[in-house]
């Protein structure tokens, strides 16, 4: 969905866009259904989640490689206070993924509850 989501814009700014959907979309029963705008923004937050989490993971992935280079290159020197900077930082962006991680999947569930909502009205209407 997406792709055709009107709502799924600001590729790299993830971050960025997933409070102001959060606002927008409110409070949400997910055992009622939602309007076509609610899924789209639903979806679009998911999504930014998910995109957000994997471009941190492969940045703390690309910083570890640099850092175990510079660790080993004999005519460099690693300074205390930039591995505690360092430090701090990967121990924020951990906090900083597990919120993703936690908003995708509440979004997900979302999802995942309106299909069988959808499905439930259905059959209720075939009945």
């Amino acid at each position: 969905m997406s792709a055709n989501n009107p709502l799924f814009k600001q590729i790299g700014r993830e971050a960025c866009e997933i409070p102001n959907l959060l606002k927008k979309l409110g409070e949400v029963d997910y055992r009622k259904p939602i309007s076509q705008d609610q899924a789209h923004m639903v979806d679009a937050i998911a999504a930014h989640a998910h995109n957000a989490q994997d471009m941190l993971i492969d940045g703390i992935g690309s910083l570890g490689r640099l850092m175990n280079i510079a660790g080993l290159n004999d005519q460099y020197t690693v300074h205390g206070e930039d591995l505690a900077n360092l430090g701090a930082l990967l121990a924020h962006l951990a906090v900083e993924v597990e919120f993703l991680r936690l908003t995708e999947s509440d979004m997900r569930y979302i999802e995942r509850e309106q299909k069988g909502l959808q499905a439930g009205a259905k059959q209720g209407a075939k009945s």
